[in-house]
């Protein structure tokens, strides 16, 4: 019981104790000051009702994620959306946080050392991981997070121990702090995401699971935001690409770099494992709800997925895609379909719920706010046309291959009873 919490809350955490998602977070607390944690905490609500929604025991008892989503919107779009978003974080995140890595690394600690040689070293670690089999990277992923989790803590113990920067007391006054926009709201619930996982022999499906690590990352991250704007001024944290590193530096010297060096590593490691875990569990539900016939089910079960993966971010870093701005375009539009797919989940929910009688007053009224946030956070960014051309294609190539799929699991049973009658005398 005790493993299976652990790894489930290690998959919870993975995005939200990553680097890029502390980058977001170091922005946004640059921009709203103070106001972030009235963000954070109206993110964490938010999150805390969904997790109610989705993991409902009426649910969860009968249907996996998938079945639910399927019964509501249909097998096609339901398996389109599930390919477009988890592959599409399984492989855009990954290229992007692994070049982080390599120059953090190469940075901090051996900067004779190839930033690129470190990635593909990172990435062949988590890839011999997953060939060893899933239960090896699963008890792997609470060492990662767990690490990461030690690291920050540390760097906000030794923040709120320090004396804060002149800076403080006059941007709490003149700094505008009490700035809120829905911007960062939306924002804000993107950070917490993860709680969506879909289920598995290994886990019993309790809410618990899922609300721990939530609580336990909420504090952190408020944590974390706090000692950041104790220490760095706004102006700084809203323009860095690395708002992590400058904090850690200001906080703790060179020894906090070396520990927010770790973190980012460790960070990482996680993320790139936990996404490897999610996209080839929710790959594998899909096999199990197409498929008639067990022979072709336990042929998606093997080892292929996170060596394809691993193929595809090795070409991408290899191309140079990580240094382009088109990466920060895949890797926000990934995380805006990951949220699309935690509404329509929370939909077909609610969808369920209704049918079974429930009270669902709030429910409809929480479903709304997924599309909302979306529709925002993409027509409010920078690049509003590129994000609607990757969301158009990510979903055409999704569908193309979700019906080619069910099409072809169509056709095989057929084809093999025809083949052994064929061998009869």
């Amino acid at each position: 019981m005790t493993r299976s919490f652990l790894s489930s809350a290690g998959l919870a955490l993975c995005w939200m104790l990553s680097p890029e998602a502390l980058g977001i977070l170091g922005n946004n607390a640059g921009r709203s000051g103070i106001m972030i944690f009235v963000a954070l905490t109206i993110g964490a609500l938010l999150s805390l009702f969904t997790i109610a929604m989705i993991h409902d025991p009426a649910i969860t008892k009968r249907d996996s994620s998938l079945t639910c989503l399927a019964a509501v919107a249909g097998l096609l779009p339901a398996m389109t959306l599930t390919l477009a978003s988890r592959l599409g974080l399984a492989l855009f995140l990954p290229t992007g946080m692994l070049v982080t890595a390599g120059f953090t690394f190469n940075e901090t600690f051996v900067y004779w050392f190839p930033n690129f040689a470190f990635s593909f070293l990172l990435l062949a670690i988590v890839l011999t991981l997953h060939l060893a089999g899933e239960r090896v990277a699963l008890l792997a992923q609470p060492f990662f997070v767990g690490l990461t989790m030690s690291c920050l803590v540390l760097l906000c113990l030794a923040g709120l121990i320090g004396s804060p920067e002149e800076t403080w007391s006059t941007e709490i006054q003149t700094g505008n702090p009490l700035s809120l926009s829905l911007h960062v709201v939306f924002t804000a619930l993107l950070l917490f995401l993860g709680y969506d996982q879909p289920g598995s022999a290994l886990f019993s499906g309790s809410r618990v699971q899922y609300i721990v690590p939530l609580m336990a990352g909420f504090i952190l991250l408020a944590l974390w935001g706090f000692v950041s704007l104790k220490h760095v001024p706004r102006a700084k944290l809203a323009a860095s690409t690395i708002p992590y590193s400058i904090s850690a530096r200001e906080i703790f010297g060179q020894p906090g770099r070396v520990i927010i060096g770790v973190a980012v590593i460790s960070g990482t490691c996680g993320l790139v494992n936990g996404l490897f875990l999610l996209a080839e569990r929710s790959l594998r539900h899909m096999a199990d709800y197409i498929s008639p016939l067990p022979p072709f089910r336990a042929a998606y079960n093997g080892r292929i997925l996170p060596v394809i993966f691993s193929v595809c971010i090795g070409i991408f870093m290899a191309a140079g895609l990580a240094g382009s701005d088109k990466l920060k375009i895949f890797i926000y539009g990934a995380l805006l379909l990951w949220l699309v797919q935690v509404g329509t989940h929370c939909f077909a929910a609610a969808s369920r719920l209704h049918k079974q009688q429930k009270s669902c007053r709030y429910r409809y009224l929480l479903v709304a706010v997924f599309p909302l946030a979306v529709l925002w956070l993409a027509c409010r960014g920078e690049h509003a046309t590129a994000l609607v051309v990757f969301f158009f294609l990510a979903l055409a190539v999704s569908a193309a291959c979700s019906a080619g799929w069910v099409w072809y699991e169509g056709k095989r049973p057929n084809k093999t009873i025809q083949d052994s009658q064929g061998d009869l005398p």
